[in-house]
């Protein structure tokens, strides 16, 4: 009986400094949360308020901007090329309209007919070249390493 009891009290003091520990764990992670959550709101919230600010300015810009059917004026200025294959502002607005359209291949074709037929170098067709030209080949490039994961990934599955 005697041995019975110390082996219960022996059995409390240990349940009791478990019970301590855990308690020690428990306030510790609490504390790391409250420290790590200061750190985050800081980061954060400045990081939010810069999305919103520029979300809501391109939303101002997009409905200040008039909306333009860039089908229409391709179809419209490919019916003036038919007519006139050398008329530099339906060439130039025909490039932008298939880049609006995502046809940047054809984009490019037509932004170049059009800086060849304007012997002055107009500034507009040569930073649309370039802004064409380099969506152009983003889009090649992802293009490329979808395939190549495709591909790796059909090696893994055989």
């Amino acid at each position: 009986l005697k041995s019975q009891i110390q082996r219960d009290i022996l059995y409390k003091s240990s349940g009791l400094g478990h019970y301590v520990e855990i308690l020690l764990f428990i306030d510790l992670f609490i504390l790391a949360v409250l420290l790590f959550c200061p750190v985050i709101l800081t980061v954060l919230i400045p990081l939010l308020l810069f999305l919103f600010y520029t979300l809501w300015f391109f939303i101002a810009c997009l409905l200040q901007s008039e909306l333009v059917n860039y089908e229409r004026v391709k179809e419209y200025c490919l019916k003036v090329l038919g007519h006139q294959q050398d008329h530099f502002k339906a060439m130039y607005r025909a490039g932008i309209a298939f880049y609006h359209l995502g046809d940047y291949e054809c984009a490019l074709r037509y932004l170049r007919d059009a800086k060849c037929r304007e012997p002055t170098g107009n500034v507009n067709v040569k930073k649309w070249e370039m802004s064409i030209a380099y969506h152009a080949k983003v889009i090649r490039n992802a293009l490329k390493i979808k395939l190549k994961c495709i591909y790796r990934h059909n090696i893994n599955i055989l």
